[in-house]
């Protein structure tokens, strides 16, 4: 659906409409969210993100509530968002395919992951803001993120675990300076 739409699709405000054969076919906005999140989970999302398709972001305004934050990590596209604290999540069908990411994640060092069972039966893998911090400190990337995110939802820096995070949305972390060590 998602690539009739980009094809032959046109905005409308209360569904999303597209042509086969000559005839328009128009399905309801409910729809969105699955697609999209079917779209980030097998990266087609971030590539029509990366090509900045007009298409593309009229149907993510056709859901305007559902405009994810993204970044990449060991080959996964995490969704960061926010509800009072930050979370990273991406969700799976097979538990094995879950299993394999936490191995990846713990391999870049993140160490408090969790699992659910969400709403339409995915096995979400997520992990929250002090592994997000962690990803921030090292990766340009999870700052640009955490801009995007910051940005998004009009975050304040109250608290330090809010101005922990907005200063490395806008600054990356000082580099350690090498101090030569004394030969004796």
């Amino acid at each position: 659906m998602l690539a009739w739409y980009l094809g032959d699709g046109k905005k409308n405000r209360y569904s999303f409409v597209f042509a086969i054969k000559n005839d328009d076919e128009s399905k309801p906005k409910s729809l969105i969210p699955e697609i999209l999140k079917e779209a980030y989970r097998t990266r087609y999302g971030v590539f029509l993100d990366l090509l900045e398709s007009e298409k593309w972001a009229a149907f993510k305004n056709l859901y305007p509530k559902h405009n994810p934050v993204h970044a990449e990590l060991a080959g996964y596209t995490l969704i960061l968002t926010y509800n009072g604290s930050i979370q990273a999540s991406i969700d799976f069908k097979t538990q094995q395919e879950a299993q394999k990411c936490i191995e990846a994640l713990r391999e870049h060092g993140i160490t408090q992951i969790r699992t659910t069972l969400s709403h339409k039966k995915y096995i979400r893998v997520y992990f929250t803001t002090s592994e997000v911090i962690r990803l921030a400190e090292k990766y340009q990337e999870w700052r640009k993120a955490l801009k995007q995110l910051a940005k998004k939802h009009d975050l304040q820096p109250r608290g330090p675990i809010k101005r922990r995070l907005l200063e490395l949305a806008e600054n990356p972390p000082p580099h350690k300076k090498f101090k030569p060590q004394k030969v004796n």
